[in-house]
């Protein structure tokens, strides 16, 4: 596969260079329906803009002189805007997290970054457990950050031992397939560095109540020796559940029902995604002091502080997060979702049963497509040879990108299932439902254009790309 400047796509993680795509193609003119980014589409946070223009004020006041510019003085973060987050996560939590607890962090993924390469120090080789399908750069950042240092295109999705999600469960966590990962991993010879969950789930929007946490408990307490890593960067997001009233619908962490089990913790949010800022990749990290403290070399020599502007605005967010807060936000994307799988259910192509219960994604499958024809632009994109049969999920998302059976110049963007752990023969894609009601709508039906494959429908363009 290749960039849109023909250089070889193992530089990008797979999301980015269907991103990079997208961009490009937007750019020499098509009209791209963009689903394959997770944006939010719900407005920014109030109380975390309010206090990012706060600070950003000072700027403009220091040119009359009349004040200055702060400086950051802390690598983890200023001690009343930690005290700040702090407070609002022991409210949500449910206990107390200390200020020297937090941390804040230039994007959710570099604490990703930071964190792995704690868990991983003198465990070279070693795999992380965690729900399969899982997120795509869980599994890029583990390899890539290490007890051997920075390794870029360190692609090798094995280090991640994978517990399997069955939809007979509602692809809820069971204590049986985690204690089967666990075991076949040791069994393997395997040194494990940790345990990951991502809830929601990112790509299936899988979210845990407090029996299926507390069914895990005995193989959690069984290892006591391995860090546990709560992803909840879709925290905010979580869709109303039959088996949920509104005063536990957002208790859905372990950290709600096993506190005891903090300690071993390291829990990631992010401002990026309900929270509305994903260009201002604004996140925090908490974690027990020590392991704060383990985590500040590679934050010190790579990133220094975390702008001032990017903490105020995640301590103001989570200093003053509510309920009410997260329900308008949930009941928007869940509006959106019901839609866009209602279309698609309808058509056959949803990959799954059981619909997302949070987050901002939703599976496909598309494998009625595989035989047809790639176009040119695609086939060029891929390395192939023009008019090669679709075989597998990444001939469909760059097909479908590059105009399969949809007017010309036209295209659609969607991630391919293999990313999250699936295999990518079986054809399924990951769609996203959480930007502007206009771009889902653009999004669906796009794809379902491109499924019909209707004989009105323009060929798409057959001059190659410039590159």
């Amino acid at each position: 596969m290749f960039r849109p400047n023909h250089q070889p796509a193992d530089s990008l993680t797979q999301t980015q260079l269907i991103h990079e795509w997208v961009d490009h193609l937007k750019r020499e003119g098509w009209d791209i329906a963009d689903g394959g980014r997770g944006k939010a589409s719900f407005p920014a946070d109030e109380d975390a803009v309010a206090a990012m223009q706060m600070v950003l004020s000072a700027c403009t006041s220091s040119q009359s002189g009349s004040a200055t510019m702060p400086y950051g003085s802390s690598i983890i973060g200023e001690d009343d805007y930690r005290m700040q987050a702090a407070e609002g996560l022991s409210n949500e939590y449910g206990f107390t997290i200390a200020a020297d607890s937090v941390m804040f962090t230039t994007g959710g993924q570099f604490g990703l970054a930071l964190s792995f390469a704690h868990i991983q120090r003198n465990l070279p080789d070693s795999v992380l457990i965690t729900p399969c399908p899982w997120y795509v750069n869980h599994a890029e950042l583990f390899n890539m950050v290490g007890a051997q240092g920075l390794l870029p295109q360190a692609r090798n999705h094995a280090r991640c031992w994978p517990v399997m999600l069955d939809e007979s469960d509602g692809f809820r966590i069971t204590a049986e397939a985690l204690m089967a990962a666990i075991t076949s991993a040791k069994e393997a010879g395997k040194t494990i560095a940790g345990i990951l969950f991502c809830i929601p789930g990112n790509p299936l929007g899988n979210v845990m109540l407090r029996d299926d946490w507390h069914a895990l408990l005995p193989v959690l307490e069984a290892n006591p020796a391995l860090p546990i890593l709560l992803d909840e960067a879709f925290a905010e997001v979580i869709f109303h559940d039959e088996q949920s009233d509104e005063t536990s619908r957002f208790r859905h962490s372990l950290l709600h029902h096993a506190p005891q089990l903090w300690p071993r913790c390291i829990l990631f949010r992010s401002g990026t995604k309900a929270l509305g800022m994903a260009g201002e990749r604004l996140a925090l990290l908490a974690a027990a002091p020590d392991t704060i403290q383990q985590l500040l070399p590679l934050q010190s020599r790579l990133v220094g502080n975390a702008p001032l502007s990017l903490q105020a605005g995640m301590a103001a967010a989570f200093g003053n997060m509510s309920d009410a807060k997260k329900t308008a936000i949930s009941d928007h994307y869940e509006r959106q979702m019901t839609a866009m799988r209602q279309a698609f259910s309808t058509a056959g192509l949803t990959a799954h049963h059981t619909a997302p219960q949070g987050g901002f994604y939703m599976m496909l499958n598309l494998s009625a497509l595989k035989g047809q024809a790639l176009p040119v632009n695609a086939a060029l994109a891929l390395g192939k040879e023009a008019g090669s049969p679709i075989t597998n999920d990444y001939d469909i998302a760059f097909a479908l990108l590059l105009g399969l059976n949809q007017p010309e110049r036209q295209g659609v963007a969607l991630i391919p299932g293999s990313c999250f752990g699936y295999d990518v023969n079986d054809c399924l894609l990951r769609v996203s439902f959480s930007s502007t009601a206009e771009e889902v709508a653009a999004v669906t039906h796009r794809i379902l254009q491109a499924m019909s494959g209707s004989e009105t429908n323009r060929p798409p363009a057959e001059t190659p790309l410039l590159y």
